[in-house]
């Protein structure tokens, strides 16, 4: 595996997220199920997310607790390891919630710290 740095690490989060909020935006839940490539998009955005938060350094992670690591990564692996039941329910509920939740935190923690490309 190779070892990506930290910065890089949460720039890649930070990038999913808002790719996410792209693809999502002005969708509601029935046009968003309907539209396989936004589907897909969404679906590797969080796979993205999962692994680059998987990859930070514990060390890191434990300095910010109100992130939650463990759910972000678990979602990753969930939809990578069960993807044919657990897709569409955790898409269309949990992409705009993951990503709402996700850019403030990042935002208020370690995007601040880590990523100079984040306001």
């Amino acid at each position: 595996m190779s070892r990506r740095a930290t910065p890089l690490l949460i720039e890649d989060i930070w990038e999913a997220v808002e790719k996410i909020e792209r693809y999502v935006s002005g969708l509601n839940h029935d046009a968003f199920v309907k539209d396989d490539k936004t589907v897909d998009s969404v679906v590797r955005n969080l796979e993205v997310i999962g692994e680059a938060a998987n990859r930070v350094p514990e060390n890191i992670r434990s300095q910010y607790p109100e992130i939650t690591w463990r759910k972000i990564i678990g979602l990753r692996n969930r939809i990578v390891h069960d993807y044919s039941t657990l897709m569409w329910r955790l898409c269309g509920r949990s992409s705009r919630k993951t990503c709402r939740f996700s850019k403030r935190s990042f935002r208020q923690s370690a995007t601040i710290k880590y990523s100079p490309v984040c306001p």
